[in-house]
């Protein structure tokens, strides 16, 4: 019995020991996920020079009489020693966003108004692969209108193929090929659209501070959409 009961008692204490080992042993760190899609791109980029030293924004200001003439502007500023932050670049281009007609203007209209105001924290992608937008884009993704209606799918994006290239002259409007000003190439279901020059200066301009496939804090990259 004496025997029976030191035994037992060993085992109770490894146990124990096991047990708390395993309680206070430090956790394998996390692995970041591999983006395949905007919706898998859920973690933010890690801070570091660029949120001291830098921050950019993209705006697309809204033209009321012409929404295929509004403006996008690319702005950058550098914080200083002192604290003071100050605009080292700024680039306009135009862009256009929603359908021509009465609704077009309305950002409450599902698949055809145009983007509703606010800000946005996008993902840029150098080669976005979908069914109809490709290419170069900046998936803004999701936003309630003034009426609570929720618009969703939105991104910034020219017209091309996946690997930026132009696919060939057909009859009609195709998806793959910027064909303005013989089709209103500018007009959209609510994204926000520029010529495939023009889209590629401004990922040129994004990629000398910042990284394709990431998803930055506001503070340090956004889009605003603004009348």
């Amino acid at each position: 019995m004496r025997l029976a009961t030191m035994f037992a008692a060993l085992t109770l204490t490894t146990a124990t020991l096991v047990t708390a080992g395993s309680a206070t042993a430090a956790p394998a760190p996390a692995e970041k996920p591999v983006i395949t899609s905007p919706a898998d791109a859920e973690w933010y980029a890690e801070p570091g020079l660029a949120s001291q030293r830098i921050r950019a924004k993209i705006v697309f200001n809204k033209n009321p009489t012409n929404q295929f003439q509004s403006r996008l502007v690319w702005k950058v500023e550098r914080r200083n020693d002192a604290g003071k932050w100050r605009v080292i670049e700024r680039k306009v281009w135009r862009a256009g966003s929603g359908l021509p007609d009465q609704w077009g203007k309305d950002e409450c209209v599902r698949n055809h108004g145009w983007a509703p105001n606010g800000t946005y924290a996008p993902i840029q992608y150098d080669q976005y692969d979908g069914s109809v937008i490709n290419g170069r884009v900046f998936f803004l993704g999701a936003k309630r209108c003034t009426d609570g209606t929720m618009r969703s799918q939105l991104f910034i994006h020219s017209e091309a193929n996946p690997d930026n290239t132009q696919c060939a002259d057909a009859a009609g409007d195709q998806s793959c090929r910027w064909e303005h000003p013989a089709i209103n190439e500018y007009k959209s279901n609510g994204c926000i659209k520029m010529a495939p020059g023009d889209m590629k200066a401004l990922t040129k301009a994004y990629h000398r501070y910042f990284k394709a496939g990431l998803r930055y804090p506001t503070r340090q990259f956004k889009v605003d959409v603004i009348a």
